[in-house]
């Protein structure tokens, strides 16, 4: 036989109840259960540090997903061969897992630095605001295009051109069961900023 539980309501949350019951039908109980299961899980996730992480997902259609877990840590490298800007983000999960935020951005700023020297810009007369510089920039290169790949912008032979600007972020999620699978999927020097971040004194002590 079930125990039975009597609940007592104020008059101010009655209204919330008798809507709980409308909604759940003769379920109420269950509904009281789970909503009471989700705030003990909520509150020792909080009381042992982790809080709530909301991560995109995707390219062309972004997804959010949510976990509990602490940030351990986040960094950001340039992947010159593909022309990106990678940012990472570690967490550690409520489970025990690794979950590494990764986002990548198009590297639009890319550059060897070959193509600088017969840059003749007039820095006197462009000012550092965008909205000056565009203008002065078409001034300048009145037979630019920004339409496709069959023109790219003769002062920059390197840079990516105009329809690769507008390209989008893209979002990923990896989860990984250990910190060495992390470290196999991760710039070193963020490998061991996590496993700093795992110590039970995450600060270093330098004996200076």
């Amino acid at each position: 036989m079930m125990p039975n539980k009597t609940i007592y309501v104020s008059d101010g949350d009655l209204p919330i109840f008798e809507r709980a019951q409308e909604l759940a039908g003769e379920n109420l109980s269950a509904t009281i259960a789970g909503a009471l299961r989700r705030y003990v899980e909520n509150a020792e996730a909080r009381a042992k540090g982790l809080e709530e992480i909301i991560v995109k997902v995707g390219k062309v259609a972004i997804t959010r997903k949510r976990f509990w877990g602490k940030l351990l840590a986040k960094g950001h490298v340039a992947d010159d061969a593909a022309k990106k800007q990678l940012w990472y983000k570690i967490y550690q999960t409520a489970k025990g897992a690794f979950a590494v935020s990764i986002t990548s951005h198009p590297k639009w700023w890319y550059s060897d630095g070959s193509d600088w020297k017969n840059w003749d810009w007039d820095w006197d007369r462009q000012s550092a605001n965008w909205g000056e510089w565009w203008k002065a920039w078409k001034q300048d290169h009145p037979q630019a295009k920004p339409r496709s790949d069959e023109y790219t912008m003769k002062e920059y032979p390197k840079m990516k051109d105009w329809q690769d600007w507008s390209e989008q972020a893209e979002h990923r999620l990896e989860i990984y069961a250990s910190l060495e699978e992390v470290g196999e999927h991760v710039p070193e020097e963020l490998y061991q900023a996590t496993r700093q971040a795992l110590r039970d004194d995450p600060i270093e002590d330098l004996d200076i």
